[in-house]
């Protein structure tokens, strides 16, 4: 399997991959990505929202009643375990090395991934959509049973919540802009455990449409938004300029 590795700018944020596998043809215009402040940017400086960004921007994805402790322990332990899972499919992964309170989590997830045959073609995809969003893909792949139908995987470390059927909708579309074709993507959500098991969530096909137009009436939602705190912005500062040159002329 050949390892995507990411091209890291002057500031150690992403810019696209510099190597693609085939068997998936996905295609982007040029962005840049910043882990730190998970800021997807388009080569002309503009930002891009990513899937949760305008989920939760829409009050879908709600983390108010959710203690910051709490928060933050969540994201530490799914980040971790992202990073695992993904050097375990990239088979850079050193077993011995692992922590113990991660192994229950690998256990699982390779336990899911033999059993449904699951082929792993891109690992970790960035992508900027033409419709204005962007996201990171856990896996897209194909179960070797299933027709090779293409599947997007999202990874969880905690319930998979109803509005993921959103964020794997907005993940098709973001490989595939053509939405009769994105509407036969697989959309497979996996919860992975510390025990060792998981549970597995697929959403149908016939809920597709549905499901894009609710993500897409939250993208239109927001990017409203942006565009509007951009031109009040752009407004504040030609009246500063206005301002400063009556000074001037006076």
């Amino acid at each position: 399997m050949q390892i995507l590795r990411p091209q890291m700018d002057a500031e150690g944020c992403q810019t696209r991959f510099v190597s693609e596998m085939q068997e998936v043809s996905v295609t982007t215009a040029p962005f840049s990505f910043c882990p730190i402040t998970h800021t997807f940017t388009r080569a002309d400086g503009t930002e891009v929202p990513s899937v949760t960004q305008v989920l939760a921007k829409a009050g879908i994805i709600a983390y108010s009643f959710v203690s910051e402790e709490i928060r933050e322990y969540s994201l530490k332990r799914g980040t971790s375990v992202h990073w695992m899972l993904q050097l375990e499919d990239e088979g850079a992964l050193n077993y011995r090395t692992v922590p113990k309170r991660l192994r229950g989590y690998r256990r699982a997830y390779t336990s899911w991934r033999e059993r449904a045959d699951f082929r792993p073609l891109k690992i970790e995809y960035q992508f900027v959509s033409d419709y204005g969003f962007a996201g990171i893909i856990d896996r897209i792949g194909s179960f070797t049973d299933k027709a090779l139908l293409l599947t997007v995987v999202d990874l969880k470390t905690g319930p998979i919540a109803e509005w993921v059927r959103y964020q794997l909708a907005a993940y098709s579309v973001g490989i595939e802009p053509n939405l009769k074709k994105a509407k036969y993507i697989r959309r497979v959500a996996l919860r992975v455990g510390d025990n060792g098991l998981y549970q597995v969530r697929e959403f149908p096909m016939a809920s597709f449409d549905t499901d894009w137009a609710k993500f897409y009436e939250a993208l239109e939602k927001t990017n409203g938004s942006l565009r509007g705190n951009a031109a009040a912005g752009n407004r504040t500062q030609a009246a500063g300029v206005d301002g400063h040159r009556t000074l001037e002329v006076g």
